[in-house]
């Protein structure tokens, strides 16, 4: 229940993101610059679940606000977590990553 993958985001357009190969990630989540749904596959309740992740310098958690926890998944509205939609000017060049943690494995989107 891990994996690892590093997006610079110039090369995808952000509807796109949850459509890449995330290996331990629910793929088809619906994911837009405004905001991202994260779920781990075999997951029932993402609220035992450890959220972190960073865009460029910016860095969030599940208690950031804009981060809200739902049983099936995580909810990422970019405009309150990191100040800007994903992959607007101010952090098209960025990299991005994601992490989740629940129990003893860890879900990675770099």
């Amino acid at each position: 229940m891990f994996g690892h993958i590093y997006i610079p985001l110039t090369m995808i357009n952000c509807q796109y993101l949850l459509f890449l190969q995330l290996v331990g990630f629910e793929t088809g989540r619906s994911c837009f610059g405004s905001r991202c749904e994260f779920a781990v596959v075999g997951v029932g309740d993402h609220s035992i679940c450890s959220l972190t992740g960073s865009v460029g310098n910016i860095g969030f958690t599940q208690t950031t606000l804009g981060v809200d926890t739902f049983a099936g998944y995580f909810n990422v509205q970019w405009d309150q977590a990191i100040g800007d939609p994903l992959g607007s000017p101010t952090n098209w060049d960025d990299s991005f990553s994601v992490q989740v943690q629940c129990g003893q494995g860890v879900v990675a989107a770099q």
